[in-house]
């Protein structure tokens, strides 16, 4: 069955016991609702394919109280280094 939002399951493990892996990446600071969204995809998973599923979330950095929420809830956090942010006034177009 289809897992809504998850853009890609694929088996790749070569393992007898695979581990499935799901990694929520953000570009900015992670904060609650990458922590939830993460929990559900995961759970997601965990309810189409048997076995363990990690929860990886990818981000530059997070916020503490969304770490200690990932952490309760058996998720990992890595840092990540984002692409530089184009500063916001930038991306604006102007008249002159």
């Amino acid at each position: 069955g289809k897992i809504p939002d998850i853009s890609a399951l694929r088996d790749e493990s070569d393992r007898k016991d695979p581990v499935r892996i799901v990694v929520e990446l953000k570009r900015g600071k992670a904060g609650h609702e990458a922590v939830h969204q993460l929990a559900r995809y995961v759970q997601a998973v965990r309810e189409q394919v048997p076995g363990p599923v990690r929860g990886i979330l990818a981000a530059p950095d997070i916020t503490v109280p969304a770490l200690k929420v990932a952490q309760a809830a058996g998720l990992e956090y890595v840092k990540v280094e984002a692409l530089p942010q184009v500063p916001e006034e930038a991306l604006q177009p102007t008249l002159f």
